[in-house]
């Protein structure tokens, strides 16, 4: 997806259920809330940059083609309630640094290849209603 793309007063960018390909954008407007990419075709890893979004309060990345590591950039999403990166071809363990995101309500891992341990760091997410780690 060409980043020229993005308007800079861009908000929320919802691309759900088409065919869209290529890899995920490395740069997408600071300002963003919304980021939902679900049942696409996007391949290749999660970028570094993903984790310098501030007001990101919602990932959604399910159902694409996506491998490689959750990148422990995520962590820096202070304000994400909602992270759903089910149904790829992720694999690695969950990153410690997940626990950091105190705004978390829904985590879902569902679908990948998931290896290792539960961090314990997830224990400390006191706003977390929904936690799938399904299917690893």
């Amino acid at each position: 997806m060409p980043t020229g793309l993005w308007a800079a007063n861009l908000s929320k960018v919802i691309m759900s259920q088409n065919n869209l390909t290529g890899t995920l954008p490395d740069q997408v407007p600071f300002n963003i809330t919304i980021l939902d990419l679900h049942k696409n075709q996007f391949y290749g890893e999660i970028p570094e940059d993903i984790g310098s979004l501030p007001s990101l309060q919602s990932l959604i990345l399910s159902e694409n083609c996506l491998s490689g590591w959750i990148p422990d950039t995520v962590s820096g999403l202070k304000a994400l309630t909602t992270l759903n990166l089910s149904y790829n071809q992720i694999s690695g363990e969950i990153p410690v640094s997940i626990g950091k995101i105190s705004t978390l309500q829904s985590l879902s891992f569902a679908g990948n290849q998931i290896s290792g341990w539960i961090p314990d760091s997830l224990l400390g997410l006191q706003s977390l209603i929904t936690l799938d780690l399904s299917q690893n």
